[in-house]
């Protein structure tokens, strides 16, 4: 576009588009046009193996398929690009695994709370322990609750001091959400609308037993406090 002076990105889309498909890929050992259509690209009908002669009649695409009625066997091209595959994918597991190895049982680490499981006043870590480790996939707990999901190594930072003991882990399974806010004792996402200064149960901070915060019922008095 910039050699051509234009700024129409429709257009200049269809030349990036053309030297992806035309690339060699690492993993299949071939272009993904080659992959797709069994042969090399070709530009214009020059290359083609269409005779000079053939070429003079060609007006349409009707005519072009009536005289290139050959099929092209793609089995073998996409035979190798998937075992390229397969050993891209093996070695990738072999690298992770060696890079990212398991936690040991009992061993403390930090696991990251998601932004939509956690309050703006919410800590960004909670601390857990390793309960159960399986095929890569750590059973964790904190001293609220068992927490539910599964995660890889990738999810904890492993810490060296014995914070936690397995045993300090109450057999209860529940959210990261409802492990953030009973471990730290946060407001998370509960807020009230109250209009009368929040003395009644219809109050759902009250009712949680929370004390309202800067975003209940802006404006108005509170006795919840």
């Amino acid at each position: 576009m910039r050699e051509n002076n234009s700024r129409k990105l429709s257009v200049g889309l269809k030349f990036v588009q053309w030297q992806v498909n035309i690339s060699h890929h690492e993993t299949t050992g071939h272009s993904p046009f080659k992959v797709t259509f069994g042969q090399d690209t070709q530009v214009g009908l020059g290359p083609s193996i269409l005779p000079s002669t053939a070429l003079c009649n060609i007006f349409t695409e009707e005519d072009l398929e009536a005289e290139t009625e050959v099929e092209v066997e793609t089995g073998p091209i996409r035979v190798s690009a998937t075992l390229g595959q397969s050993k891209t994918a093996t070695r990738m597991t072999r690298c992770g695994k060696y890079l990212l190895k398991p936690l040991s049982v009992g061993q403390c680490a930090t696991l990251r709370v998601p932004d939509v499981d956690r309050g703006p006043t919410d800590p960004r870590n909670l601390l857990v322990v390793v309960l159960k480790e399986n095929d890569g996939l750590h059973t964790v707990g904190c001293r609220e609750e068992i927490i539910g999901p599964k995660f890889t190594a990738t999810d904890l930072c492993a810490i060296k001091q014995p914070l936690i003991k397995p045993e300090e882990v109450p057999d209860i399974c529940l959210s990261i959400r409802t492990a953030t806010v009973r471990g730290t004792g946060g407001q998370g996402y509960v807020k009230c609308q109250c209009t009368t200064q929040c003395t009644s149960q219809w109050c759902s901070c009250l009712r949680k037993k929370l004390k309202c915060n800067s975003r209940c019922h802006p404006g108005r008095s509170c006795k919840n406090l």
